[in-house]
């Protein structure tokens, strides 16, 4: 028998040309609101499909700050998800 190659996450990579390093943000948690500053910076994900993330819901919005991706509301800033964004190896 051979040996497999090691699985690698099924996590999306970053955007083209987007490559921002991992930053943690404590406040950032599911069910809390993204502060607008860095909601305002963040690149709008609208080929949700090319990173493998969900259609977001009606509303909703997926953006790449800091290295993760974030679905959050657009009205409110509701986070709904986050996702590391995979880095190069």
């Amino acid at each position: 028998m051979g040996s497999r190659p090691p699985m690698r996450p099924n996590r999306p990579g970053p955007p083209p040309g987007f490559n921002s390093p991992y930053v943690r943000h404590n406040t950032w948690r599911r069910g809390r609101r993204m502060p607008m500053n860095d909601w305002r910076r963040g690149m709008i994900i609208s080929d949700y499909g090319r990173y493998h993330l969900n259609r977001p819901p009606y509303g909703y919005q997926w953006r790449y700050v800091d290295g993760q991706f974030i679905l959050a509301a657009v009205a409110t800033g509701l986070i709904s998800s986050i996702i590391l964004a995979a880095t190069a190896q």
